[in-house]
């Protein structure tokens, strides 16, 4: 939990699903998503959808943050 973000679990919000943004957001009406650890459990279809859908509900000049933990290869 970071001091003004709102956290989600899995069954809050499915980034991989536009019903579940739809009722918690409106269009154009965030500032900044912060993903950690979610993206490497995704297929690649997953992650683009979820691409598509925080860019649908960003303000314009949002952003997204994400973090995948490092192989070390």
């Amino acid at each position: 939990n970071y001091p003004g973000w709102q956290s989600f679990r899995y069954q809050d919000l499915d980034i991989t699903n536009g019903a579940h943004f739809g009722r918690l957001f409106l269009p154009s009406s965030v500032d900044a998503f912060l993903s950690e650890h979610t993206f490497e459990h995704l297929t690649s279809n997953e992650a683009e959808k979820a691409f598509i859908y925080f860019f649908h509900y960003l303000k314009p000049g949002g952003y997204v943050r994400t973090a995948v933990p490092d192989s070390g290869k």
